[in-house]
């Protein structure tokens, strides 16, 4: 039938009607948003550069400048399900009030801490922007009044917002350690509500300087909760599909198929490490072509030599790891096939000069590229019904991805990962379990029955293991990827590999370029044309064969599996009369045991093992009781629907470090236990039923190593009701604290910053005093921190303020470490994938001590399971 001219007619007529009906619906199926983006990277760059000029914006000249086009997804999520629907994320786009999208251009130095981010919108009207200001850098100490009109009269010059339609609901200070006070005021448009949001705008003068005029949605706490709740269900799944795919695939149809076959000497692995090696190579490059964005991430404390070292070292070692898996994967389905499927043409040999040339490879790749209308036809029509009659959600999207124009090839992006998931995903999901089947049909019966079970249990693995995708309900990926998958198995257990690889390989592109192909940017034409030209490769590949040939001719008998046989096993040479014995020699058998004992001599009477901080002295139950004491003292017995649980710290840190490196041992001991945590139990009570939004509430008790409560943690849902404080009564609770809670005296402490947080239902505060008179170091600053509730003080804490230049450093001299760190893992995957492949192949060999690795296995499989199960 597949030769018959009129099958390929109707195919090609069912094509060109599938494509057609999905491009007319393809905005009612997937909602799409109009964006209207006429500023593009270069401009913003430019305007960006005249704003920090005009305005005196750091850093200093020479700064370098990265740009990102973004996309705030939380406050799409929230209007979509939440506040009005799509319509109503439409109308956000077309009002003045928030833009969602944005351009973002960084301006900074390597070394320095002042940069400046600068936003627009997609149509090049300034939209907002953030200075940072070294928190040494001296300044005025204004009061909040002067602040205030200074930061009014900032916005009406050239921001385009009246302030008359706002009020404001939260005014902060903070005294920097350099003296300056910076102050942040968040106002709120009182007339204008999205839903339980809120349009917000965040001003900040730091001294006298305006430093950052953002203006935000405050979402509720209620839906982030819920929403993560949602997303936690899309990640369950996926979770679920990695464990089947790890056991199953990898495991059961990698290692374990390959073991047989290697016995059997029927495996192939040059053209698959080979292939594996592109492709990896390709992911490696998509890495290193989006080098323009990657500076948006670039920490300026770090040197860019060793910054750039970071990303190729990054590359790398997606090289080293994807390579390997895809190796074993290319190596496993191309084997498990070659056995279990007489009648496929042989993988390796399907381009070659003899196969590619014929009227069959010509059918198998065209019918690749033919069947993506078609499925882009099911696409469209299964989110048109599923989203009229069952309500499911997925996000609104815009066509025009600048960001994807900055990669230095724009086309690479889309065809890499799209021949990623063609080649390896086509062998690992769909090669590897039906071959795998068929061959355990073979040898127990039955083969069909394998096969359909196997058929329908790979559809659900692959559906399940891109439901990690925002969407509602948490399965609509899965269902949406069942029919496909079955799809892509039909066409394996048909054809073969090939029509599968160029399918999903040709799809995926589509999907991945079409940013391309909504963009009007000057040479863009480019990017597009070789988009097509390396997606139509197969094609290419075929056709050029032809040509070569100069005609269509029949694929050779030796090209197909069943011709295919496995080379005979070497003869073995007779064993010598006289055979050296292996191992190690007698003298160094001597030597180790003795080297062993004097390290372990020297290790012990060199190192100090007394511990700088107590030791926990009470048991988990003590703890456990001591913080139910406490909390009843305070009016909550734990019961119902509360959980307890515990767990044990030792909260060493980088404060730790900065005391000892700057204050020596005798510094460190003054502030350990006061400033610095002591090692402790945390009892948590929890809910974990009922409603998302109310089990924010819990309570954390701090039992330290002598059994005594350090302090407690009440932490409450955002929407609970509580008072509504001005600064002065918060500030009287907060002071009294100190003094009966802390056994501080306010007198001694200076106040660092008072900062509101305006709730629906309530204010609550957060006070932070430095103790001068308790710290030792010339560095750094001993801090207390109060927060209140409505009039509830909920938490106390303490802990030691690190300079920002001391930090700065340290993350510097760390970066080094951390390139140092790449490279050691990437040579010890190395290692330990030559070691794997050694020791299947010696076992495949029956030269394997097989008593002792089962030992090993058995028990390091018993205490993983123990060590789980004891943590759980």
């Amino acid at each position: 039938m597949f030769r018959k001219p009129w099958f390929w007619a109707v195919f090609i007529l069912i094509s060109v009607l599938c494509t057609a009906w999905a491009v007319m619906n393809f905005a009612r199926a997937f909602p799409l948003v109009t964006l209207d983006v006429t500023m593009d990277r270069s401009a913003a760059m430019e305007a960006a550069e005249e704003l920090a000029a005009s305005r005196g914006w750091g850093p200093t000249e020479p700064a370098r400048q990265a740009v990102q086009f973004n996309l705030d997804n939380q406050v799409q999520s929230f209007v979509e399900l939440e506040a009005g629907g799509k319509e109503a994320y439409t109308e956000m786009l077309a009002g003045d009030l928030y833009s969602p999208y944005s351009w973002t251009v960084r301006r900074f130095r390597e070394g320095e801490t002042n940069e400046t981010e600068i936003r627009f919108r997609p149509d090049g009207t300034a939209f907002g922007f953030r200075e940072r200001v070294p928190e040494d850098e001296p300044g005025a100490s204004l009061e909040p009044e002067a602040a205030q009109a200074l930061a009014e009269a900032a916005v009406a010059d050239g921001w385009d917002v009246d302030l008359d339609e706002y009020e404001l609901v939260e005014a902060s200070h903070e005294v920097r350690p350099g003296g300056r006070i910076d102050h942040t005021l968040v106002y709120e448009r009182p007339d204008v509500k999205i839903g339980e949001g809120r349009y917000r705008l965040r001003l900040v003068i730091s001294g006298d300087r305006f430093t950052e005029l953002t203006h935000f949605v405050k979402i509720p706490e209620a839906f982030s909760r819920r929403y993560q709740e949602m997303r936690s269900a899309n990640d369950a799944i996926a979770t679920g599909s990695l464990f089947a795919i790890a056991i199953l695939y990898m495991a059961g149809g990698c290692v374990v198929g390959l073991f047989f076959l290697l016995r059997d000497r029927w495996v192939i692995w040059k053209p698959a490490l080979k292939w594996a090696l592109v492709i990896a190579f390709l992911q490696a490059l998509v890495v290193l072509n989006q080098w323009p964005l990657l500076w948006m991430g670039y920490d300026t404390a770090v040197s860019s030599t060793t910054f750039a070292l970071q990303q190729v070292a990054i590359a790398l070692a997606q090289l080293v790891g994807m390579g390997s898996v895809l190796a074993l994967s290319f190596i496993a389905a191309e084997s498990l096939g070659r056995r279990a499927f007489p009648h496929h043409v042989q993988l390796w040999k399907a381009w070659s000069g003899e196969v590619a040339p014929t009227a069959t490879m010509l059918g198998q790749t065209v019918a690749g590229y033919l069947l993506i209308g078609i499925f882009f036809a099911y696409e469209v029509g299964l989110y048109l019904f599923t989203a009229r009659h069952f309500d499911w959600w997925s996000p609104s999207s815009a066509l025009t991805d600048p960001d994807v124009l900055a990669n230095i090839f724009p086309w690479l992006t889309s065809v890499a990962i799209s021949l990623q998931a063609g080649f390896w995903e086509e062998c690992l999901f769909r090669a590897v379990p039906i071959a795998c089947a068929a061959l355990l049909g073979k040898r127990f019966g039955k083969p069909w029955l394998w096969i359909s079970g196997t058929m329908i249990l790979q559809a659900v693995i692959f559906g399940a293991g891109h439901a990690n995708y925002p969407a509602q309900p948490a399965y609509a990926r899965l269902v949406e990827l069942i029919i496909p998958a079955l799809g892509f198995g039909g066409l394996y257990l048909l054809f073969g590999l090939v029509p599968a690889i160029v399918f999903h390989f040709a799809f995926d592109v589509v999907w991945f370029a079409l940013p391309l192909f909504a963009a009007h940017t000057p040479g863009i034409w480019i990017s597009r044309g070789m988009v097509i030209l390396l997606t139509l490769i197969p094609l290419w590949v075929v056709l050029r064969a032809r040509w070569r040939t100069g005609a269509w001719g029949e694929i050779p008998t030796d090209a197909y599996n069943a011709a295919w046989v496995a080379p005979p096993a070497p003869e073995r040479a007779a064993p010598a009369e006289q055979t050296v014995a292996g191992g190690l020699s007698p003298r160094l058998r001597t030597a180790l045991p003795v080297l062993g004992i004097a390290g372990l001599l020297v290790w012990g009477f060199s190192s100090n093992f007394r511990p700088d901080a107590p030791v926990l002295e009470n048991t988990d139950r003590e703890a456990r009781t001591a913080a139910r004491q406490k909390l009843a003292s305070e009016g909550f017995e734990p019961g119902g629907e509360w959980r307890e649980l515990a767990n044990a710290q030792a909260p060493l840190g980088i404060a730790d470090r900065f005391v000892w490196t700057e204050g020596g041992p005798d510094a460190y001991r003054q502030l350990l236990g006061r400033y610095l945590p002591l090692p402790r139990r945390v009892v948590r009570y929890a809910k974990f039923e009922g409603d998302v939004a109310d089990r924010a509430e819990e309570y954390l008790v701090f039992v330290g190593p002598d059994g005594a409560v350090q302090r407690t943690t009440h932490r409450l849902p955002e929407g609970r009701s509580g008072a509504q404080l001005e600064e002065d009564a918060a500030r009287a609770i907060a002071l009294e604290t100190l003094r009966s809670d802390l056994a501080l005296d306010p007198e001694t402490l200076e106040e660092i910053s008072a900062d509101p947080s305006q709730l629906p239902d309530r204010r609550d505060w957060t006070f932070e005093f430095k103790d001068p008179a308790a710290y030792p170091l010339d560095t750094g600053e001993a801090r207390i921190t109060i927060s209140i509730a409505g009039d509830e003080v909920v938490e106390t804490g303490r802990y030691v303020h690190i300079p920002e230049d001391w930090e700065r450093d340290y993350r510097n001299r760390r970066s080094i470490a951390q390139i140092v760190q790449i490279g050691c893992v990437v040579l010890m995957v190395l290692l330990y994938l030559a070691a794997a492949v050694l020791a299947v192949v010696r076992w495949s060999r029956g030269r394997f001590d097989r008593a002792t690795f089962a030992i090993f296995f058995v028990a390091m499989a018993v205490l993983g399971a123990i060590g789980l199960g004891n943590g759980f």
